[in-house]
């Protein structure tokens, strides 16, 4: 039985663990996305640009030289892949458990089956 509650106390860790990522995500993407709109806004105010495509590549060009942006992009991919790993190991841990309540399930029903011959040979 203990170690289900283990097994129990790695998937709360894990299911938190992975709504602090999630958080962390949602806060980078916020930022990225005001880094973008920035950049977009400063193309759009932009008299020498002619049409959409040379405001989107103003705009790209712009987000390329702010120096928040490639390390934002590197922690959004960062915090993805440890989400990745995250959920993988609450699902093994998850599994796990289950595994471990079927063989409790089984040694009980042994147990149930050994005691009924037990009465049945009395």
């Amino acid at each position: 039985m203990n170690y289900a509650l283990s097994l129990a106390e790695k998937i709360r860790n894990s299911a938190l663990a992975l709504a602090d990522i999630e958080t962390e995500i949602a806060i980078a993407k916020q930022k990225l996305d005001a880094l973008e709109a920035q950049a977009e806004g400063e193309a759009a105010m932009d008299a020498t640009l002619k049409n959409d495509k040379q405001r989107t590549y103003a705009a790209f060009k712009a987000l390329q030289a702010n120096p928040e942006y490639e390390p934002l992009l590197e922690e959004i991919r960062q915090l993805t892949h440890d989400r990745s790993m995250t959920l993988a190991e609450l699902e093994f841990n998850r599994n796990q458990l289950s595994i471990s309540k079927l063989a409790q399930r089984s040694r009980i029903v042994d147990k149930l089956e050994q005691c009924e011959l037990a009465e049945l040979a009395a």
